[in-house]
């Protein structure tokens, strides 16, 4: 082969590469900004209720805002008796 033969193959190779890389690039910037708009939408809001002895119902709400009462839990002594 001649020099202009692989001079034309090396140019042709080079503008695939980078024709490639920024078709990439672009690829890319879109993942990141649908993964960006999902971590957007995700909801930290919480809500659960308890439900204690003699009917009475605690509600908690995004950060314990709305407490409507509350729940007392005791663990038992060693001998199996509970400490009140």
């Amino acid at each position: 082969m001649q020099v202009a033969e692989y001079l034309l193959m090396g140019t042709i190779i080079t503008l695939g590469v980078l024709v490639g890389l920024v078709s990439y690039r672009d690829a890319l910037v879109l993942e990141y900004g649908d993964l960006s708009a999902a971590f957007e939408s995700i909801s930290q809001s919480y809500t659960f209720t308890l439900t204690g002895s003699g009917g009475s119902t605690s509600t908690y709400t995004d950060g314990a805002t709305n407490l409507s009462n509350t729940i007392s839990v005791s663990a038992p002594t060693a001998s199996g008796e509970s400490s009140n």
